[in-house]
């Protein structure tokens, strides 16, 4: 449930204030999380903080929760 409502306002906070990154930011930031241990690499979801990868790191408005990008 917590998962739920994190994601529903991350995604609140992209459709008021957001955009999506540049292409070499969401590379740059995918390769961050792919090299991390914290990372389920067959869903590319992260263990830490329960998000999509893919998903999580196009949107500015968000951000890692070890504060790597």
């Amino acid at each position: 449930m917590r998962r739920i409502f994190r994601f529903l306002k991350a995604y609140w906070n992209y459709l008021l204030y957001g955009d999506q990154v540049t292409f070499d930011e969401y590379v740059r930031r995918l390769t961050i999380c792919r090299d991390c241990d914290c990372i389920d690499i067959e869903k590319y979801q992260c263990k830490k903080c329960g998000c999509f990868m893919d998903k999580k790191c196009k949107m500015n408005t968000e951000h890692c929760v070890d504060e790597k990008w």
